[in-house]
């Protein structure tokens, strides 16, 4: 008759040591994979994070570039137009409008505008979906004509 308390891997008293090794061992590599799982994916967070920082940066940077353009194409409307009349009277409101709109982008930057359109829409929620829909119309409009 066969011996059933021991086998081609020992003793049966053994076992469960070894699978208590076993199974500690595979818990501790699981820890060590979790754990560097965790530290990559803060490195890759990290780098997100400092390469939107820099793209927000640029853009501030081309707001204002663009702003600086404004101001300065409104004091040339302002030198080269009409004083007087009708005329003048819209010259200079135009001048205003685009000094004013150049010193906002030259002052603000894209997370304040974010804020601020924010801030428009909510305080008047019908216009803001009126004015999308006819820039979403616009849009489909001269797409459409571009594919003829």
């Amino acid at each position: 008759m066969a011996n059933t308390s021991t086998g081609p891997k020992g003793n049966m008293k053994d076992r469960p040591d070894d699978i208590a090794s076993t199974t500690q061992k595979a818990q501790g590599v699981a820890s060590d994979l979790a754990h560097k799982a965790q530290e990559a994916a803060s490195t890759v967070a990290g780098k997100a994070q400092n390469l939107a920082g820099a793209a927000a940066e640029r853009t501030d940077d081309a707001i204002s570039a663009v702003g600086e353009r404004m101001s300065g194409l409104a004091g040339t409307i302002r030198q080269s137009g009409p004083r007087e009349g009708v005329l003048g009277s819209a010259t200079a409101k135009v001048a205003d409008n685009l000094k004013a709109g150049g010193d906002y982008l030259k002052e603000h930057g894209v997370s304040e505008m974010a804020e601020d359109m924010t801030t428009l829409v909510k305080r008047y929620p019908v216009q803001s979906l009126l004015v999308g829909f006819g820039v979403g119309l616009l849009i489909g409009f001269s797409l459409s004509a571009s594919r003829r």
